[in-house]
């Protein structure tokens, strides 16, 4: 009975701890992310990475205890051999904290993406939107790495965070 008991005592402490960790991402932080992707197979030739930069806000958070809710902006780029895509847009996150220190999320994103003729004129544009997870990992309170999956300029992207 004793053994149960001290079990019961443990269980509930480390369950505590976790739940007291902080959240990895809350309202009123700020993530600026600089990420370089890994082009779409394309019978282009591609001259120039996708490069994105992003920028979100957390406006919401307590969402299941460990959730919260950040929207943000982004702009991409990436060129092949005859011409250029553009990518800009607006996207929403659902934040989960599963492990101190690692941000986990999944949204989707709205935007306008427009591609450019090697001549310089605009040869087409539309709407464009997409789902995607990701994830960030912070060494410090203010730096981390990224990596995301899904739609967008690029189908994998990785790169550096910053939380202020």
């Amino acid at each position: 009975m004793k053994k149960i008991f001290a079990a019961l005592i443990v269980a509930t402490v480390a369950v505590t701890s976790l739940s007291s960790q902080p959240l990895a991402f809350e309202k009123g932080d700020k993530v600026l992310t600089f990420t370089v992707g890994v082009p779409y197979v394309s019978t282009y030739n591609p001259v120039f990475p996708p490069v994105i930069a992003g920028f979100e806000l957390g406006i919401v958070d307590g969402i299941l205890d460990k959730g919260a809710v950040g929207i943000g902006g982004y702009a991409g780029f990436q060129s092949f051999t005859n011409f250029s895509n553009i990518l800009v847009g607006v996207r929403g996150c659902f934040h989960y904290t599963f492990v101190k220190n690692l941000d986990t999320y999944a949204g989707i994103s709205i935007g306008w993406r427009i591609g450019i003729e090697e001549e310089g004129y605009t040869a087409w544009s539309g709407f464009s939107n997409g789902e995607f997870i990701g994830a960030r990992y912070y060494f410090t309170s203010s730096f981390g790495v990224i990596a995301e999956l899904g739609y967008g300029i690029s189908w994998l992207t990785g790169g550096i965070a910053f939380r202020f």
